[in-house]
């Protein structure tokens, strides 16, 4: 009991911190792990897993001479972070965390971080009409994925009439009351449509569904539908930066992520993601072939073409792009781009084995949650970071570790 709080607070301690320094805890929490254990010992199989990824950090290191160092350390730290989130995963399970101990700790740890986010939101009222969208999401951070994450969780754990806690019947409707309302009110569109793959992907639809999950539902849609109605009926909320952008993007969510080289500053400025996007192809496209194989390394940026001011300071580059997928051509060309991919592929087949030779009906809740996990993260890669980002992301990493460790037992236990 005392092993599963500590590693619920310290899975729940980097959300509770800026992004910056969330890769220290990340590192602290699997050194922690690993040095407290008996008998712990890092397979040779999961380092097959990290691999990739571990290639990634190499390449992306070659140029680093010639770039900043605090550009090279922020931009390494995110794929150390990815590596560390795996290995506190496998650790975790090395620890005798048993599937159903897993899932009663990552229920909560989605409730304590869907709460913090909620909490966030409602001491920040007072200035969500004064703030634009992006600075509003700024202060009040989080509530997307992880939102996605448990909500689906928890619908499944009562339709499946799994028994996690003593007290069960009082901490899931609030903790699916708590993921539903910070799904909805982080504004993500990223976060809703994951939640609706998850959705698809986690429940059959040819079976019946509970009452719970319908209700939910209609719910969700409902709000959604709320959101949308006023800017479709010319409701003017240009006084309200907040609203009147989220429901600007919400006309015609696609538009934004075409590379598209824009005529005007304006243009730019509502479709960043792509024309972002656009610049890094292009700067991939005019490198050389050692550019095309291993790209420009960690700190290499990516020139946008205009002056850009933030912060009282004028930029005409930047460090990271949106769209995961050329983030790695452009920083470690096309060896980084396929072994990012390779990575993605080994993991939805570490789950999909495991969930169809297993008949523990926990582990085959685990193994599905983690194929939708992942395959959320291979669409959303385009319209991020991916398993790059240092956030959300991480509890997917450490669901992945998990699972890879149970594979690897038991197939040293069988052999």
């Amino acid at each position: 009991m005392i092993n599963q709080i500590i590693i619920i607070i310290i899975i729940c301690l980097p959300h509770f911190v800026q992004p910056e320094i969330r890769i220290p805890f990340y590192i602290l929490y699997f050194l922690s792990l690993f040095v407290f254990a008996k008998h712990l010992f890092i397979s040779k199989k999961i380092l097959i897993l990290v691999a990739p990824v571990i290639l990634i950090l190499l390449i992306g290191l070659l140029y680093t001479p010639q770039y900043k160092i605090n550009d090279i350390a922020l931009e390494s730290s995110r794929i150390v972070g990815f590596i560390f989130c795996i290995l506190a995963g496998y650790t975790i399970y090395r620890h005798n965390c048993s599937v159903r101990s897993f899932l009663r700790i990552l229920i909560i740890v989605c409730i304590l971080i869907c709460s913090k986010f909620i909490f966030d939101f409602i001491s920040n009222l007072a200035v969500i009409n004064i703030l634009s969208f992006n600075e509003w999401r700024k202060v009040v951070r989080g509530g997307g994925m992880i939102a996605s994450i448990g909500t689906v969780l928890i619908l499944n754990v009562i339709s499946m009439k799994i028994k996690l806690f003593k007290f069960q019947k009082l901490i899931l409707p609030i903790g699916l009351l708590l993921c539903t309302a910070s799904l909805i009110l982080s504004m993500s569109r990223t976060a809703l449509v994951s939640f609706l793959i998850i959705f698809v992907i986690m429940f059959d639809l040819h079976k019946k569904i509970p009452k719970i999950i319908i209700w939910t539902l209609i719910i969700f849609i409902s709000l959604l539908i709320l959101f949308t109605i006023p800017i479709q009926k010319g409701i003017d909320f240009s006084n309200i930066p907040f609203a009147y952008h989220f429901f600007e993007k919400l006309q015609d969510p696609f538009s934004e992520l075409r590379l598209k080289s824009y005529d005007s500053i304006t243009q730019m400025s509502q479709n960043w993601r792509g024309y972002e996007s656009y610049r890094s192809w292009d700067q991939y496209r005019n490198g050389n072939v050692v550019n095309y194989l291993i790209g420009s390394g960690f700190g290499s940026k990516i020139d946008i073409g205009l002056n850009m001011v933030l912060n009282k300071q004028t930029y005409n580059k930047i460090l990271v792009t949106h769209n995961g997928y050329l983030y790695l051509l452009v920083k470690t060309g096309l060896i980084g781009l396929l072994s990012y991919l390779t990575f993605i592929v080994m993991s939805l087949f570490t789950s999909y084995k495991i969930y169809k030779s297993t008949n523990n009906h926990l582990l085959k809740l685990l193994t599905k949650f983690s194929f939708s996990l992942i395959s959320v993260v291979l669409i959303s890669t385009y319209i991020g970071v991916g398993f790059i980002d240092r956030g959300n992301i991480s509890i997917v990493l450490i669901i992945l570790g998990y699972i890879a460790a149970y594979k690897i037992n038991t197939e040293s236990y069988t052999n």
